[in-house]
């Protein structure tokens, strides 16, 4: 599981490859934990990933292509501002 969490964050991890799906919000749990941390803006990045992972939940990473975050970003701007 550490090695899978290791390719998500690196970006080595093939989606379309993997017979097993994974959730956004594990993902995104594992960037914070494994890579953030360690970043500056590692406060900024939790603060974003809320709404993020408030809209695609535990959705599959292979459900979340440019068509719906594109919709995610339109939806976003409605709300901030």
């Amino acid at each position: 599981m550490k090695m899978r969490d290791a390719e998500v964050v690196t970006g080595k991890f093939d989606i379309l490859q993997s017979k097993k799906q994974v959730p956004f919000d594990r993902a995104v749990k594992s960037f914070l934990k494994n890579y953030s941390e360690t970043k500056k803006s590692s406060r900024s990045d939790n603060i974003s990933s809320k709404a993020l992972l408030r809209y695609f939940g535990a959705k599959n990473l292979s459900f979340i292509n440019s068509r719906r975050v594109d919709k995610y970003k339109s939806e976003r701007l409605k709300t901030i501002g």
